[in-house]
């Protein structure tokens, strides 16, 4: 029975340092949000769909990010002003329906990040495309938000190490544990 348990600690502490080599080598981001804020981007705005398609600007309606809006086998193309892909990592995208949408029982789903986003558009479970009639012509709106977080230089990117949600600590505090995971690919935390 020792044996058993002692087994199921070594595994677990394997998982745990495949885990920290593995988020720490994908450029995964693990920090608090006040060491981030400054690194945030928000593309986003309002996109009138229907028997035409155009990004909603006025008094009351903003955007920002979107360069330009296409149809791609029905399915909306968001084209934002990133600029380089390895620079910034997507960390949340939505495509909300307003009321009119929503009485219409449309469900929208975005996919993507980068300097594309696809919305796709469902009724009943059913793939409907963003022009359709249905929708009016100047009455449907998507609700688009896309956050990033930009990584603006290597500095920035070293101060943010990984691992913290795989159990997996900044490897600053004991030395011995420190050159194991260092070996394995982990990267110390700045003082």
């Amino acid at each position: 029975m020792k044996s058993l348990g002692i087994a199921l600690i070594a595994a677990a502490t394997v998982i745990q340092v495949l885990a920290c080599v593995y988020v720490v080598n994908a450029h995964t981001t693990v920090a608090p949000a006040s060491e981030l804020q400054d690194h945030i981007v928000f593309r986003g705005g309002v996109i009138r769909i229907g028997a035409s398609i155009y990004l909603h600007d006025n008094a009351t309606h903003a955007s920002s990010g979107i360069r330009k809006l296409t149809l791609e086998n029905c399915n909306l193309v968001i084209w934002t002003d990133v600029v380089d892909e390895s620079q910034e990592q997507i960390i949340q995208a939505d495509a909300e329906e307003d009321e009119t949408l929503s009485r219409l029982q449309v469900q929208a789903g975005i996919s993507g990040g980068g300097t594309k986003a696809t919305v796709y558009l469902y009724i009943n479970g059913r793939r409907v495309c963003a022009n359709d009639p249905r929708f009016g012509r100047d009455a449907a709106n998507l609700w688009v938000g896309l956050t990033y977080l930009t990584q603006k230089t290597d500095a920035v990117r070293d101060r943010l190490v990984g691992a913290v949600a795989f159990g997996c600590r900044p490897i600053r505090q004991r030395p011995r544990r420190q050159r194991r995971l260092a070996a394995l690919g982990c990267r110390a935390a700045p003082a």
